[in-house]
């Protein structure tokens, strides 16, 4: 049995999936969450059978009530990494520069395979059916920014790695501060060793770098 679950906060486009998915393929839609507490509550309610193959398609962008954080995937990620369970993720996801897939494919959070939602939706199954025997699948056309941010991205600290997520989600410096904790003074220090070691001079040219679309 071939068993998918979808974790997606719009509505719309995850019942479109799922339609599509079901017409088109011999998967069998067994879930579905549109938020973190939901995804959790769903993962630990199913069983994987010895012969089962199941893969979760999960996007980063999942918004949660009382909160400004939008990338709540990344939970959800590691929650299903963690759970024990034989569950394959794929990331389906706007968020498609080079910083985010290597974050999603690393150890941490064991993703196996990542599209952008600007892709034809053939290339999601595609993702799927190699996430399901275990290989590792990167939409083509994204390699290159996975490549080009991998050799920066490994001269930073995590904690520049947050600073940046923050500004490539819009974030004002004094916004981006205040969700990770810490001063602005102290953001704008971390920024301003980011442009040294991407060799920038300002959030444009970063993000850009980098490989984030602006």
């Amino acid at each position: 049995m071939k068993s998918l679950i979808l974790i997606d906060d719009h509505d719309m486009l995850r019942t479109g999936v799922a339609d599509w998915i079901t017409k088109h393929s011999d998967w069998k839609i067994i879930g579905q969450a549109s938020c973190m507490n939901q995804a959790e509550q769903l993962i630990q309610s199913i069983n994987i059978d010895k012969d089962e193959i199941c893969v979760a398609v999960v996007d980063l962008s999942l918004k949660e009530s009382g909160t400004s954080d939008n990338t709540n995937g990344y939970s959800v990620l590691k929650m299903i990494n963690e759970s024990g369970k034989d569950i394959r993720t794929v990331v389906y996801s706007s968020f498609d520069s080079g910083i985010y897939i290597n974050k999603a494919m690393s150890e941490e959070y064991g993703c196996l395979g990542y599209v952008s939602k600007n892709s034809n939706i053939h290339i999601l199954l595609e993702a799927i059916n190699e996430a399901a025997i275990g290989n590792v699948y990167i939409q083509h056309d994204l390699s290159n920014t996975v490549k080009q941010a991998a050799f920066m991205i490994d001269a930073l600290t995590k904690k520049e790695k947050c600073v940046i997520e923050c500004i490539a989600q819009g974030l004002s410096n004094k916004d981006a501060a205040e969700k990770l904790g810490i001063s602005q003074r102290t953001l704008e220090n971390h920024l301003s060793k980011i442009y040294d070691k991407t060799d920038t001079n300002d959030k444009f040219s970063m993000l850009k770098k980098l490989g984030f679309s602006q």
